[in-house]
């Protein structure tokens, strides 16, 4: 009862202290807003229909609307700031007083982070197939200055999806004058699982920005860029490269182009090319610094460690092929059947479960709900046929392997003990030998 009533204090502090800040602030104002509404493209997870008859991920346009607001006063300023980009939310209030920035943020979304910032244009499949993750966030920042045109931030998010391990988000950066390096690290379930760095510098109205997302199984995000502001329009251009040793063949090098426009009161206020209206603003981007948060952890990890360390293929026989090839030598050395399932990722790329031990003459395998993520759909079934055995016709699918395909409609794939990788195909009800394994 006392922690609830120190909380219930504190909350009614912060609102008078916010009340009184906001009437002083009245006396001397200096404000400056900025409202932006476009319209852009983002991956669509949610129609599994379209998505199966693209063959992956289809594109869809959606609204983007984007608010901010600082009052200034000499004893500092008031910030507000919101977002509204399909299914997300984003609201941020911020406070200045001398030297020092105090920012608070919450919201929701839904997959990915549209959210604008430093990570928005990543793919959000590069570290991992997707998942069906509506989540919350929550966060704060803290800047300062520390000397003469130098000044320092720290910030800590919280990111939290119904049914899926929690991720802590947590940044550092310091910037003089047109020069800023920023820091963040991921973590879900206490365990760091990715980083994120950003340099960027501005020299007479150009910008030049470096930023690179790794996550801790090798795969990386880099992106060196180049804007310009001209007259309320930035022209921007980044060079991407992209790769993931679970993914390989989704590494690519690409040339992103963009061009945008900016309206409001706030555009006024710009007199000089190369001068963003934000970076005339005494709020300093800083709201930004959640939207980076946010994007960073969303991108890095889907709050599921087995979808973010499963390895990816475009085909369902690649997947299977790659499984099998691993656990043949062990079935055959042991004389063990293996078994598990072969699932498509919301990305449209392929993955296996691991997989699971039998006996010599059979494999009881776990229900799809037990080990197949549960954004991902089961689309077919391994297993292994042990070693060679004279009591059983391990070079062939048995009768029983057969009837269970059907049975729960899954296609079925099987390793031999010779080292055969045959499928059976149960929409056309044919049996054919796909190539060699090992064994």
């Amino acid at each position: 009862m006392k922690l609830t009533w120190r909380v219930l204090l504190t909350f009614c502090g912060c609102i008078l202290w916010l009340s009184l800040f906001t009437v002083a602030a009245s006396a001397a104002p200096s404000a400056q807003q900025v409202f932006t509404s476009v319209i852009y493209y983002h991956p669509d997870q949610r129609n599994p229909a379209l998505i199966e008859d693209a063959g992956g991920v289809i594109w869809q346009p959606a609204s983007y609307s984007e608010f901010r607001y600082f009052h200034a006063t000499g004893y500092g300023g008031i910030q507000l700031a919101s977002v509204y980009a399909d299914n997300t939310v984003f609201n941020q209030l911020g406070v200045r007083v001398g030297q020092i920035d105090l920012e608070a943020w919450s919201g929701t979304g839904e997959t990915v982070s549209p959210v604008r910032s430093r990570y928005s244009s990543v793919d959000p499949f590069q570290f991992h197939g997707g998942i069906d993750q509506r989540y919350q966030h929550s966060g704060f920042a803290l800047s300062s200055g520390l000397a003469a045109n130098v000044r320092a931030s720290l910030a800590v998010a919280a990111i939290r999806s119904p049914g899926l391990q929690d991720r802590t988000v947590r940044s550092f950066g310091i910037s003089h004058r047109n020069f800023a390096l920023n820091y963040i690290q991921v973590a879900r379930a206490s365990r760091l699982v990715g980083s994120a760095m950003s340099v960027s510098g501005v020299f007479r109205g150009h910008r030049l920005e470096y930023d690179v997302l790794q996550q801790d199984n090798g795969a990386t995000w880099q992106a060196l860029g180049y804007s310009r502001y001209r007259r309320g329009i930035n022209y921007r251009i980044q060079l991407q490269a992209a790769s993931n040793p679970l993914y390989t063949e989704k590494n690519q090098t690409r040339l992103m182009f963009s061009l945008s426009f900016r309206t409001g009161p706030g555009l006024r206020a710009v007199q000089q090319d190369g001068d963003e209206p934000e970076d005339k603003a005494a709020s300093n981007n800083n709201y930004l610094i959640g939207g980076a948060l946010v994007g960073a952890a969303i991108a890095l990890s889907s709050g599921d460690s087995n979808t973010d360390q499963a390895q990816r293929f475009n085909a369902q026989n690649g997947a299977a092929f790659d499984v099998l090839n691993r656990i043949n030598p062990t079935s055959v050395a042991e004389n063990l059947e293996y078994g598990g399932y072969v699932y498509r990722n919301p990305d449209g790329s392929y993955s296996s479960t691991q997989p699971v031990r039998g006996t010599a003459s059979s494999v009881l395998i776990p229900p799809i709900s037990q080990i197949v993520p549960g954004a991902s759909v089961a689309r077919a079934a391994y297993h292994t046929h042990a070693g060679p055995d004279p009591r059983f016709d391990n070079e062939n699918f048995s009768p029983a392997d057969i009837s269970a395909d059907i049975a729960f409609g899954l296609d079925g794939y099987l390793g031999t003990p010779a080292g055969a990788f045959k499928f059976h195909d149960i929409s056309a009800g044919s049996i054919t030998t796909l190539g060699m394994i090992a064994n």
